[in-house]
This record gives C-alpha cells, sequence and structure tokens, in this order.
C-alpha cells in the first residue's frame, strides 16, 4: 500500500517538475523573467533574402538613378542585395498598383514620389489606390526643386523679359513637359497663375523625347530638375530663367529664384520617400525604415545627393510621412483643378 502512494506521489512530482521546466522554457522564450524583451519572430529572421525596390519610373530616369545609388548603401546597411526593379507606365500608377498589391512583409517596396502620391489623386477621378491606406509608411527620402529653362539661343535673357512677352503674346509661347499633370506641368501652370498669362502645354511621352526637341529648338521652354538640365547648361545649351527653390541652390548660385524674382508663390518641389503594402509588420517597418535613414547618411548617397542639389528628407519618419503626404495631396489639388488637367 505504501509502495503504491509512493509511486503515485513520485508521478504526481515528475508532472509537476515537468510543467515548471515548461514554462521555464516558454519564459526564456518570451524573454519575460531574463531581463530581456523579446524580439517579435519578424525581426528575427527579416530581411533573410533579398528585397526588391519597385521604382514605378523607367530606367536612366531621375527616381531611377537615386534608386540605384541609395540601394547600394541600403543593402550594405540592412545584410541583403536591394535590387530594383522598374515597373514604368501611366504616370507612376503600373509601379504603385504592383507595389500595393505585393506580399506586406517587407520584401516589396515603393519608390514613392510626389507625382504618384500627391498629384495623381486629384488627377485621376477614378485612381486604383490610395496613398494614404494602401500602404503602410516608412520613411521620406529627399527633395528637389525645378529649374525654368530656355534653349541658350532663346530671345529671353531674364524670366522678366519672358513674362513680358508671354502676356503680350497669350498662348504663343509653348512649354514642354514629360506628360499631363506631372510635377513639370503644375509647375508650368503655377508660373502661368501667378504672373497671370497663359503658355500652350505640349505633353511629351517621356523626358528624353522633350528634353531633345527643347535644345533642338522646337518647344520654347521647360521645367525640369537640375540633374536633367546641369550638363547642359554648363555646355551652354540651355539658359536657366529660374529656380523653385526658397533659396539659390549651393551648386548653381548663379541661378536666381522665382521667389527673388517677384513671384514667392511659385515654390515648388518634387519629393520622395518609400513605402510598404499595407498591413506590413511594425517590427520589419521599423527595421527597413532604420536601414534606410543610416543609408541616407552613407558618404556616396550625401555626396550624391548633394551634387544634384537634393534635400535630405531623412527627418521625416513613419509617423510623420502620413501627414506630409496628405499636405502635399491638399497642395496640389488646387492646382491640379485650375490647370483643367484631367485622366479619365
Amino acid at each position: 500500500m505504501c509502495n503504491k502512494k509512493n509511486k503515485e506521489k513520485k508521478k504526481k512530482m515528475t508532472r509537476k517538475l515537468t510543467r515548471a521546466a515548461l514554462a521555464a522554457v516558454g519564459l526564456i522564450a518570451t524573454g519575460i523573467g531574463t531581463g530581456m524583451a523579446a524580439a517579435p519572430a519578424h525581426a528575427q529572421t527579416y530581411p533573410d533574402r533579398p528585397i526588391t525596390w519597385v521604382v514605378p519610373f523607367g530606367p536612366g530616369t531621375v527616381t531611377d538613378n537615386s534608386a540605384r545609388v541609395v540601394a547600394k548603401a541600403l543593402g550594405d546597411k540592412i545584410g541583403q542585395s536591394v535590387i530594383i526593379e522598374n515597373k514604368p507606365g501611366a504616370a507612376g500608377i503600373v509601379g504603385t498598383e504592383y507595389a500595393m498589391n505585393a506580399k506586406p512583409d517587407g520584401y516589396t517596396f515603393l519608390y514613392a514620389s510626389s507625382g504618384p502620391m500627391a498629384i495623381n489623386p486629384s488627377l485621376y477621378p477614378k485612381l486604383s489606390y490610395s496613398p494614404l491606406k494602401s500602404f503602410t509608411p516608412v520613411n521620406a527620402m529627399s527633395g528637389s526643386p525645378l529649374i525654368m529653362v530656355v534653349n541658350a539661343s532663346s530671345k529671353f535673357k531674364t524670366l522678366k523679359e519672358f513674362v513680358d512677352y508671354a502676356k503680350a503674346n497669350p498662348e504663343k509661347i509653348n512649354f514642354g513637359t514629360s506628360g499631363a499633370g506631372t510635377t513639370q506641368h503644375l509647375t508650368g501652370e503655377l508660373l502661368q497663375l501667378a504672373a497671370d498669362f497663359k503658355m500652350t502645354h505640349i505633353p511629351y511621352k517621356t523626358g528624353g523625347s522633350q528634353m531633345a526637341d527643347l535644345l533642338g529648338g522646337n518647344i520654347d521652354v521647360s521645367f525640369e530638375y537640375p540633374s536633367v538640365v546641369r550638363s547642359h547648361i554648363e555646355a551652354g545649351k540651355l539658359r536657366p530663367l529660374g529656380i523653385t527653390s526658397a533659396q539659390r541652390l549651393k551648386n548653381a548660385a548663379n541661378i536666381p529664384t522665382f521667389v527673388e524674382q517677384g513671384w514667392p508663390q511659385v515654390q515648388v518641389t518634387a519629393w520622395s520617400a518609400i513605402v510598404l503594402p499595407a498591413n506590413a509588420p511594425a517590427d520589419v517597418t521599423e527595421k527597413l525604415g532604420s536601414a534606410f535613414r543610416d543609408a541616407l547618411k552613407d558618404p556616396a548617397v550625401v555626396a550624391y545627393f548633394d551634387s544634384n542639389d537634393s534635400i535630405s528628407l531623412a527627418d521625416i519618419g513613419p509617423k510623420e510621412l502620413p501627414g506630409f503626404i496628405e499636405s502635399e495631396i491638399a497642395k496640389f489639388k488646387p492646382l491640379v483643378e485650375k490647370s483643367g488637367a484631367r485622366v479619365d
């Protein structure tokens, strides 16, 4: 009888010890009672394979070039290759939709820029995505002003001469852009509204063909990024009349701003950021964002943006980015409406 009781006691003791051991393992696994917080499962393994950065514009564009410079630094910081995947088409919509529909696991993220994210919501009445609801904000990247340029053989030597002629000759001046509703287009519309004159808009399918016509003297004026026109200005092929930044650029100190020439309303900055598909895990978003912010401090990246007169927006993180995008949508909406630009 005693032996039976002793056996029962031993079984109970064994069960208690087993439960205690299992509980201890569980505590260690979660970090409770060990003085360490548990790392989420996603963060422990992410990333364990290459990451795809979707650029919704073609190879060789301003966005593509900047993405490739940052991708190299980001790959070094996060410990995996970052592969650029170009998905151009429909003013950035094709690539943006592609990224929106990707699995929200951190292995596909989008090069989000002012066109698809801030202008398209007003330009396209039936836009297939929401800049604020279809994506998880990660971090802003950079901003760039635009330079108003004419052919070097143009009779216009100053912005005042240009505006005076345009007022006296409505719609005789034409301006080329890489498409209706682009930042270049709306910058031209903004100047017309500010100075009260009218030009004829000529949208091109690509920025390259537009620039070729400007250099060939087939169009009168364009509004372009410093990285696109600087070499042509330095070669004496294009003449700058104004820049849309609040202050003169370090690398283009001889180009006056629209502000100092009497049109303070003409301030435009094309910006870029990165976002993940909606509902991406918070720990993955934070890890990608942290590595991205470190990449923006990389000497090669800093030198690249500095040489192109781009302004760092690294301080606009995941908490600030939605508000920033919302304010940009509000800024461009009345401009799109006044320009009459619409794409069904």
